[in-house]
């Protein structure tokens, strides 16, 4: 095989739509445009664009703004947590001199302790103003305020443990507030200056809102009345095809252009053209089919029943309308045991359905609605369809194991 003629062969197999992209891939954008204007997804991809380059440098202002507002706050709730951190370090100092003041009226042994346990809170506070200062907040020298701090706690211990003066802690005490003093003036004016500069980029985020809402506000018209008509144009021829398809009018459906909705109808028309052939043919077939299975059956002598998982009769022969008193035109369509009734047939059928088929035959009896009773042989057979599943069931009753009679015409004949 050639491959001009694999190459057809294959084509032949797909839609128009992938026929036209393969065929022509460099052109079919332009045929697009020309012919039914931009395609659904170019239509998609130039509104898209559109809203875009309108909305996103003031969003990418914005963005930026409010990391800037968000690096200022973090800052300001940084310096603001070390000032409270300082405030009560100054408390703790506070305490301490009290406490100083207390053991100098008593030299008790409570008071002792206070002084002790005032002097560890303080060491404690200068020690953690050290760890956790911001970054880029000079505290003076490299351990220096650890330096202060171990002097004092060292010297009030040596002091209690010697009922000795405490007038050098005091000093130190004195000391320690001085150097505090510029530390917490630094942070004030640094928390001053990071609230400006927060109120400042806020105000600046809330300019560019207001930008970005007048932009989206002059652009809203546009918006919402060219594009998205603009947009749909494509969705309303489809949903005309879909009107024609829905009313049958096959014939009718526009398969003007050559965008998407084009190549589709033009697909869908083909397909439903090459459809209602092929359900001709299959109704032809059908019906043919069925002529041959009465053909067939109505030269069996024997009664012949087909039918259905809900017993309706589908088919039957002349030896059966002889049985029953019917014509089988009368009889197809109903249940079975509307025309007759035998419980042996009935718990064969249910077998039969579930799976359990056997080629031996059964003893039955049945009754009929003018009250006559036959006592015959039955064979059930089973129908598959394409699935394999069980879909009807063929009955055909014997007497004795041999026909009812010789032609289709007699009956058998009444048990007592």
């Amino acid at each position: 095989m050639s491959p001009k003629s694999e190459t057809n062969r294959i084509l032949s197999k797909i839609s128009v739509t992938a026929k036209t992209a393969i065929l022509h891939p460099r052109n079919i954008e332009l045929a697009h445009l020309v012919g039914a204007g931009p395609s659904i997804r170019a239509r998609a991809r130039m509104a898209l664009a559109a809203a875009f380059l309108v909305a996103a440098p003031t969003l990418f202002i914005g963005v930026m703004r409010t990391e800037h507002v968000a690096a200022h706050a973090a800052k300001l709730n940084e310096y603001d947590d070390y000032r409270k951190q300082l405030l009560e370090t100054r408390i703790a100092i506070k305490d301490l001199d009290l406490a100083i003041w207390a053991y100098s009226v008593e030299h008790e042994f409570e008071t002792g302790q206070a002084v002790l346990s005032a002097s560890e809170h303080v060491k404690r506070s200068l020690e953690r103003l050290v760890i956790e200062r911001p970054a880029g907040l000079d505290l003076g020298p490299r351990g220096f305020l650890e330096g202060l701090a171990m002097r004092l706690d060292g010297l009030i211990k040596r002091s209690v443990a010697n009922r000795s003066s405490l007038a050098q802690a005091r000093l130190n005490i004195i000391t320690t507030q001085k150097e505090l003093k510029p530390i917490e003036k630094r942070v004030v004016e640094i928390i001053k200056r990071e609230r400006i500069e927060a109120h400042g980029s806020l105000s600046l985020v809330g300019r560019d809102q207001l930008l970005l809402f007048l932009v989206l506000l002059f652009a809203l018209p546009v918006f919402v009345g060219f594009v998205p008509s603009w947009l749909v144009t494509p969705l309303s021829r489809l949903r005309q095809i879909a009107s024609k398809i829905e009313q049958g009018s096959l014939k009718d459906i526009p398969v003007s252009g050559t965008d998407e909705v084009a190549l589709l109808a033009r697909s869908l028309k083909s397909y439903f053209m090459r459809k209602e052939e092929l359900d001709q043919k299959k109704s032809s077939k059908i019906f043919e089919l069925r002529n041959v299975l009465r053909s067939v059956i109505n030269r069996v002598r024997e009664p012949v029943f087909i039918i259905d998982r809900s017993s309706k009769i589908n088919y039957t022969n002349d030896a059966a309308a002889s049985l029953i008193g019917l014509p089988p035109h009368q009889m197809e369509g109903k249940l079975i045991f509307d025309c007759m009734y035998s419980q042996g047939i009935k718990k064969a059928c249910e077998n039969a359905f579930n799976g359990d088929v056997t080629d031996e035959a059964i003893n039955v009896t049945i009754e009929v609605a003018d009250g006559r009773a036959f006592s015959l042989s039955a064979r059930v057979g089973v129908v598959r369809n394409r699935d394999g599943e069980i879909a009807r069931a063929a009955i055909v009753l014997y007497r004795d194991g041999s026909p009812l009679s010789e032609n289709g015409e007699e009956g058998p004949k009444e048990s007592a």
